[in-house]
């Protein structure tokens, strides 16, 4: 698994915020911060590499995508997780 530095989005309370992690994937277990963590692949919602879970009513999203996600795929997720 390599690790690179991604955007990691968190939404909790119907607001995101963005931070740059270093982070890697493989299958659908995310290596985020020493920890391995089995996330849900979010590419079918937003046609990218991404990958999400949630914990105590705070949903994490990792990007992994070349492009990066826009407001409007963000958009998408919210409308899922509410």
């Amino acid at each position: 698994m390599v690790l690179r530095i991604i955007p990691v989005w968190t939404y909790s309370k119907h607001k995101w915020v963005r931070t740059d992690e270093r982070a890697g994937v493989t299958d659908n277990t995310v290596k985020w911060k020493d920890k391995d963590i089995l996330c849900i692949p979010s590419k079918n919602e937003l046609g990218v590499e991404s990958y999400w879970y949630e914990k105590d009513g705070i949903y994490r999203l990792f990007d992994f995508s070349a492009s990066h996600l826009c407001r409007r795929q963000l958009k998408v997720m919210e409308i899922k997780w509410n």
